[in-house]
């Protein structure tokens, strides 16, 4: 038989646990209407076109995406980046550390994209340096550059760095006037960095690009210049990009003055009357690929370099004036696939025809704000 006394200890035990599922139960459904902030709640990827890459402190990483559409040709050929038709992007694969030479400090930064607006999120840059010497597997075409012209591919403001390609990674290393790149033949190429700077299509893969925005930085001068930049003449020079049949009034304009002009904001003034001209300012050689006039200095400069190096003429020449040293001066420009060349009149003969510090520029659009 059960005490009284043992009676009672089971009542209360019973209680207890009755009131204890009761005060369970109440917690659990305030916790369950409860909202949750909207800063901890799993965003899910849309089935969109688009993407955004996170924000990477520690290591510098870059996502790539894969842009699906049209391309021709391999980014060897001439016509490599030129001709996308992207149908949308895809979401990224698995993050890939740069290595080599990993821009990791604390004063690093990478640019992200969302690549169905082209917006940029600075995350952090570290500008080109100096001190660096061309790597082993690009040491020979750096000599044979530097031999032709000095300054032909300028200091390397990188050592060697590895950067997200196709499925993998590819050493790469930057110079003021290019980039090099290693095949996976062994072989070295130059990208078209021109091309990438103006379509803001950033190549990511023989056929796959990611979307960005153009790069609004001045094709020519010093830093600070207003303009034009490779965005501005993308859009409102747009009209020097088409084939010369657009808007001259013959396709080979051979011994015709170059008399277009461009101003700061990318606007650009035809002239009225085309004159003949002679000399280093007037058309000599035709582009037939691209559909594009050459003048003179420009047409003997790339038949000095090569045209692996500089490419096929993408725009037609034009005049433009911009600060160089602090002082105003009028060029004479030409955008081609790899190079920006310029040509001013007053510089010494030696230095008339230069290339624009398109690598110094193409990092900065790459990886700085």
């Amino acid at each position: 038989m059960n005490s009284p006394h043992r009676s009672s200890i089971i009542r209360r035990s019973v209680v207890m646990v009755a009131v204890g599922l009761t005060l369970i139960s109440a917690v659990s459904t305030a916790w369950a209407a409860t909202p949750v902030p909207a800063t901890a709640m799993p965003k899910s990827v849309p089935a969109s076109t688009s993407t955004s890459v996170p924000t990477v402190k520690s290591t510098v990483t870059v996502m790539p995406f894969t842009v699906q559409g049209s391309m021709a040709k391999d980014p060897g050929s001439s016509m490599g980046s030129d001709i996308l038709a992207p149908s949308r992007v895809a979401v990224p694969t698995s993050p890939k550390p740069m290595g080599i030479n990993s821009e990791n400090s604390p004063n690093t930064t990478l640019v992200g994209a969302t690549a169905a607006s082209g917006s940029m999120t600075a995350i952090a840059c570290t500008p080109l340096t100096t001190g660096n010497t061309p790597v082993a597997a690009f040491q020979s075409q750096w000599q044979t550059g530097e031999a032709i012209t000095a300054n032909f591919w300028g200091p390397a403001g990188t050592a060697g760095k590895m950067e997200p390609y196709a499925d993998g990674q590819r050493l790469v290393q930057y110079f003021d006037k290019g980039r090099m790149e290693l095949a996976t033949d062994g072989g070295v190429t130059n990208g078209l960095l021109a091309t990438e700077l103006i379509n803001g299509q950033m190549q990511t893969g023989d056929s796959t690009f990611m979307a960005r925005s153009a790069a609004a930085i001045p094709v020519a001068g010093d830093p600070d210049n207003v303009g034009p930049t490779y965005a501005g003449l993308g859009t409102q020079a747009a009209v020097l990009f088409m084939p010369a049949t657009r808007y001259t009034r013959t396709t080979h304009q051979l011994g015709q003055a170059i008399e277009t002009r461009v101003a700061a904001d990318g606007t650009v003034t035809m002239p009225s009357v085309v004159n003949a001209g002679l000399g280093p300012m007037a058309v000599s050689v035709y582009d037939d690929t691209t559909q594009h006039n050459v003048p003179q200095a420009f047409a003997d400069y790339r038949d000095r370099t090569g045209v692996p190096a500089i490419g096929l003429a993408k725009s037609e020449a034009f005049l433009t004036t911009v600060k160089v040293g602090g002082v105003q001066k009028q060029v004479m420009v030409q955008v081609f696939e790899r190079r920006v060349l310029t040509y001013t009149a007053d510089n010494d003969p030696a230095f008339q025809v230069e290339m624009g510090n398109i690598g110094q520029h193409y990092y900065r659009w790459r990886y700085c704000s």
